[in-house]
């Protein structure tokens, strides 16, 4: 079974969670990035089912990550700015931007007809073979913020 993606939910629920506009906005399909094998700077977040199987994978580049989870823990911009300049996320950002994912996969689990999904380890990379580039079964969200341009995909099997 597919999961669907409520972009308003998630995006709603991601600016009341970080209690900021991050200016997020759904990408068409023809302009969406490479989620399944990224260039480096990506890291990916499983969905898993009540069987522990991948159902669902939230990729997202080093600028995301560090923008939500920075966000989150509300470590200054110039921080964030060298993080991505770095482009090695801290511990602490990497660990509330997986509290972040965690937030969104309530939105997930509670749109209709989706079922129960756990977030699973955040490691380096993208999605990998195998994930569809359906626009039914994808939502990519992108802004241009302060630090730089973010990118966040939702995938489904």
């Amino acid at each position: 079974m597919s999961l669907k993606f409520a972009p308003g939910m998630l995006i709603d629920t991601l600016d009341r969670t970080l209690g900021r506009t991050l200016d997020l906005a759904p990408v068409p399909a023809a302009s969406a990035w490479d989620a399944a094998s990224p260039t480096a700077g990506a890291w990916r977040l499983p969905m898993l089912d009540d069987a522990g199987d991948e159902i669902g994978i939230v990729v997202a580049d080093t600028g995301a990550v560090v923008l939500l989870g920075g966000t989150l823990i509300m470590l200054p911009e110039i921080s964030m700015r060298e993080q991505i300049a770095d482009g090695q996320p801290s511990p602490p950002v990497l660990e509330a931007y997986a509290e972040v994912v965690n937030v969104l996969r309530g939105v997930v689990n509670n749109t209709q007809r989706n079922p129960h999904v756990v977030p699973g380890q955040l490691e380096p990379g993208g999605a990998g073979a195998g994930w569809r580039v359906d626009p039914q079964t994808r939502l990519d969200l992108a802004a241009e913020t302060p630090i730089g341009a973010v990118r966040l995909s939702f995938l489904s099997r």
